[in-house]
């Protein structure tokens, strides 16, 4: 097969780079039949348990013959299908007939757990949980940890007390990622509610649990929800919970409910709770800010300085200084910049003064001042172990616009072979500066083989009988579309394979499975297990950490409303991970975490009559509505990196940062943007951008 690599942008970077090594990253198939024969009747009724038509997965697995591929664990999926129908006891029978544990088809997580929901169907509550209990001992994954809680809470809620139902529902939400399980998560929260009314706490137990779960409701923005309950148990808090349920109604209250008076209130009673340092340093750090919100020319300032002089090695001690620093230079200019990092310095984290410093370069550049702004670039560099390659990029800039750029270019070719997939390194080529350090005419030159011929490769190694084992049992899994199974068996082995193989064997995997963002994260781990190696990653490797699920849907919208494909890709890979369950804390739904109040201004401009809430998680009206959205962005502020900005942090906050820093120099009014998640998200999606214009 051969690649040509002579474009520009990532070319020089990267791909050029990629000529390095000879390394092989198939992309995933379906299926494989190389390592062991495929049982057509098994994979049937697979496909039938997963569309829940147990009936005939019964009919297919009842007479499946022993000398045929996986038969234990045909055993296995028969006594599933069995419980599907409810035929609880057969399904018993054959599950007590399987023989599970090290060296066969079975694990012991499996069986245990099977069996708890078996007899849970017969009635046998206690019995269940305690299967359910045991099966806690032989947990590998975190798939596996949630099955289980899941099975708790549902037999809890039907069988047992609610302040027990009310645990087992807090272990369910500290093993479910709520951000990537979509409207799920509201109705969990509502049945979450109902068994809380019915909690009696006046006796101060269960408290624990409650707290964890009102942290919930505030991470995921449900603050009416959250406040109720901490009004209505108000009598019912002790100790330290009693100063965290203060501040917690404090904070919501002044910063989030427009309460003021109830959260002055609120504030004057924490601070009467005896609080110990930390918790009084949060408590006098937000109240400085809620008076600043509410009392005329108040001096804030002075109010945090205050705090730091009281807790100075606390952490919101520390935080008070960097806001009292932030807010006396907001608008100075550079010298008086200088000067109050000077004064402040000794009250200041680490961090705060580097992230001052870098303020003192872009002002010092900005103002054409550059040998002074090479001054900040070279104390900046005390502030990092190994050279970043954010200050390579910009003391190169520098120095090109002084004309002194002879000498530096070395430099950064290196970093840029270094951080091949940085966003500064990636900018730095698209710029030009570094093709004079590059062959962009070469080939590479690859055989390419299947993802099962590379499994049987890793299988065919010197490995130990029960790893060997495993691993077989774990490919044919795979192979008859067993995807979890298979990982399970994956990860139970995973410290005595080469990482590599086990990181390629994953990703693989779990893109097979349809678990795309846990496909990609995987493929970032292998792509850093490179980079810290100083090995290039191979072309295919970045195909899969930077995938193009749904690429049907993506063309025709791309095309539709004149955006490049690479762009939609980008933002998908960065909102979602392409992950159509993705659901912010702002309720933002689907691939392109489209926001509902947007949504519905979107919809009113497309003609979309029918469009209705949930409906930002389907695949196809998410991409149409995102890519319609960031095609109207980028047009409207004619550059992609601005219609960035809009998308992620607004149209409005854009047209205030444009009227406050010069956007003509995109790349230093993108560094002066307030808003520290705008500015790491635009970086992050352009980084994407370029990467993906030159893989498509």
């Amino acid at each position: 097969m051969k690649i040509n690599l002579s474009k520009a942008t990532l070319g020089a970077v990267l791909l050029a780079g990629l000529l390095l090594v000879i390394q092989l990253f198939p992309g995933p198939t379906s299926r494989s039949s190389e390592l062991t024969e495929v049982s057509g009747s098994l994979v049937q009724a697979v496909d039938a348990i997963r569309n829940e038509d147990y009936g005939e997965a019964v009919g297919l697995l009842e007479d499946y013959p022993e000398e045929d591929p996986l038969s234990g664990y045909s055993s296995y999926l028969l006594s599933r299908a069995l419980t599907g129908l409810e035929n609880y006891r057969r399904a018993l029978e054959v599950l007590e007939g399987i023989t599970a544990g090290t060296g066969g088809e079975i694990l012991n997580y499996e069986k245990h757990y099977l069996e708890a929901k078996i007899n849970s169907g017969l009635g046998r509550t206690d019995r269940a949980l305690g299967l359910a209990e045991d099966a806690r001992q032989f947990l590998v994954r975190a798939e596996e940890r949630k099955n289980i809680h899941e099975l708790e809470f549902a037999i809890a809620s039907r069988t047992k007390s609610p302040q027990v139902a009310l645990t087992k529902a807090i272990d369910l939400c500290d093993s479910l990622e709520l951000r990537f399980i979509g409207q799920r998560r509201d109705r969990l929260f509502e049945e979450i509610e109902g068994i809380v009314e019915r909690v009696d706490f006046s006796d101060g137990q269960g408290l624990e649990d409650l707290y964890s779960y009102i942290e919930l409701l505030i991470n995921y923005g449900e603050y009416r929800r959250a406040r109720s309950l901490l009004l209505r148990n108000m009598g019912n808090w002790e100790g330290s919970l009693r100063i965290k349920a203060y501040f917690r109604l404090a904070w919501l209250d002044g910063f989030k409910l427009d309460f003021p008076e109830e959260a002055r209130w609120t504030f004057r009673r924490l601070l009467e709770s005896n609080p110990n340092s930390e918790e009084e340093a949060r408590a006098r750090y937000y109240l400085e800010q809620f008076k600043n919100r509410t009392e005329d020319d108040y001096d804030l300032v002075q109010g945090l300085l205050e705090v730091n002089r009281e807790f100075p090695g606390t952490r919101y001690g520390k935080r008070a200084a960097r806001r009292a620093f932030e807010k006396r230079t907001e608008d100075a200019g550079l010298t008086t910049l200088d000067n109050q990092l000077e004064i402040f310095k000794s009250a200041l984290s680490r961090s705060a003064v580097r992230e001052a410093t870098w303020k003192l370069f872009y002002r010092s550049f900005t103002e054409n001042r550059y040998s002074l702004a090479l001054h900040y670039l070279s104390k900046l560099e005390s502030f990092y172990e190994e050279l970043p390659p954010e200050i390579v990029f910009w003391r190169y800039k520098t120095k090109e616009r002084s004309d002194e750029s002879s000498g530096r270019f070395l430099k950064l070719v290196g970093a840029q072979k270094s951080y091949p997939l940085n966003y500064y390194s990636l900018l730095a080529e698209e710029k030009g500066w570094s093709r004079d350090g590059f062959s962009l005419d070469e080939m590479w030159d690859a055989t390419d083989i299947s993802p099962s011929e590379r499994e049987e490769e890793i299988a065919s190694r010197d490995l130990e009988a029960g790893t060997k084992s495993t691993l077989e049992t774990a490919i044919k899994l795979k192979n008859h579309d067993l995807y979890s199974p298979a990982l399970s068996r994956l990860e139970r082995i995973k410290s005595v394979l080469e990482p590599k193989d086990y990181l390629y064997l994953k990703s693989q995997w779990e893109s097979l499975a349809g678990k795309y963002r846990k496909s990609l994260k995987t493929a970032n781990r292998l792509l850093d297990w490179h980079f810290e190696r100083n090995l290039v990653p191979p072309l295919a490797l970045v195909k899969s950490a930077y995938p193009t699920y749904y690429g049907e849907e993506v063309e025709r919208m791309a095309g539709k409303f004149g955006v490049p494909e690479a762009l939609v890709f980008a933002v998908i890979r960065q909102e979602s991970a392409f992950d159509s369950q993705a659901y912010s804390t702002a309720r933002a739904q689907g691939l392109m975490q489209v926001i509902p109040s947007t949504a519905r201004g979107i919809a009113a401009d497309l003609d979309m009559e029918d469009y209705e809430s949930g409906d930002g998680f389907k695949t196809s009206v998410n991409i149409e509505m995102g890519t319609y959205y960031i095609a109207k962005q980028t047009s409207n502020w004619g550059a992609i990196r601005l219609g960035l900005t809009a998308y992620h942090g607004g149209p409005g906050n854009l047209g205030k940062w444009e009227s406050q820093y010069d956007s003509s120099d995109l790349d230093l009014f993108l560094e002066k943007i307030p808003a520290e998640s705008t500015r790491n998200y635009v970086k992050a999606v352009y980084r994407n951008y370029l990467v993906y214009r030159e893989l498509l």
